[in-house]
């Protein structure tokens, strides 16, 4: 049998299926940076940390910065560019806040807020990485490895929550923005 060559849809037809793409990595992308912007007023409002997992913020660290490397050699758009700088950036911050910045980082329980991420998703999410990755360059790997990692970033903040057993209305909110943003 020989394979029939898919032809592109009509110029109108890709220019919409372009635009519903976009439409959707901009939901995503806005869902996450509204999540990003809760936490920062929860941390700036409260001068409190409590029930929020820093371990999950080094985990999207990880994601970001494994996922965006590419930032390093290509450029796509003005706003591809802005949106992974923003992501690192904004991530990296809520760090310095929750582990170096009083008043939020005296609030930081480390006792709590302590699974074992690097034992438990970082290995497994590495391996996953390198034998399901298209290509075997470092880059490849490491995007492939960020895909993983981040469908298990969430899992310190999920062991946190349960831990405590309490859970502020902004945390919800941006645990509720977080998860909207995978879906």
């Amino acid at each position: 049998f020989a394979k029939r060559r898919r032809r592109p849809p009509p110029g109108r037809l890709r220019r919409r299926l372009a635009l519903a793409m976009n439409i959707f990595r901009l939901s995503g992308d806005m869902l996450h940076l509204t999540s990003i912007m809760l936490l920062l007023w929860k941390l700036h409002k409260s001068k409190s940390c409590v029930g929020v997992s820093c371990r999950m913020q080094e985990m999207y660290a990880m994601v970001f910065i494994f996922r965006y490397l590419d930032l390093l050699w290509s450029f796509v758009s003005v706003y591809n560019t802005v949106m992974k700088i923003i992501f690192i950036t904004g991530t990296v911050y809520l760090i310095y806040l929750m582990r170096m910045k009083p008043p939020i980082s005296q609030t930081y329980e480390r006792s709590t807020d302590s699974f074992p991420y690097e034992l438990y998703c970082l290995g497994p999410c590495l391996i996953l990485g390198i034998v399901c990755t298209e290509e075997y360059t470092i880059p490849d790997v490491f995007w492939s490895t960020s895909i993983w990692l981040e469908s298990v970033a969430i899992v310190p903040q999920l062991v946190l929550l349960q831990q405590i057993r309490e859970v502020e209305n902004l945390t919800s909110d941006f645990v509720g923005a977080l998860g909207a943003y995978r879906a």
